[in-house]
């Protein structure tokens, strides 16, 4: 498939996500301009709403939250993720089914 969000790096992948925080729900919805949208509850504040995205794709792709680090982007909307212990066809697999 090869989505453009993923990239394959060590033990995992690295994905490329938008946040958009104090959404009214929290979800993950389908890649768009090459990042995955992760919608939080939380505010952009004391870390809140990086810690609902953990939890978020921790969740969404079968993971334990400490697989899921926030590798740049703290403190901006645009961030990249590493996901340790899962494939990139897994991964790839998984955003599939956001889309159905």
């Amino acid at each position: 498939m090869g989505l453009s969000c993923l990239s394959a790096r060590g033990d995992g992948v690295l994905l490329e996500v938008r946040v958009t925080p104090r959404s009214p729900r929290q979800r993950l919805d389908p890649p768009r301009n090459g990042r995955l949208i992760v919608r939080v509850n939380a505010p952009p504040a004391d870390g809140a709403a990086n810690e609902e995205v953990r939890k978020l794709l921790a969740k969404g792709f079968g993971l334990a939250k400490s697989n899921v680090r926030i590798a740049r982007g703290e403190t901006a909307r645009d961030k990249t993720v590493e996901l340790a212990g899962l494939t990139l066809e897994t991964a790839e697999h998984v955003i599939a089914g956001f889309t159905a």
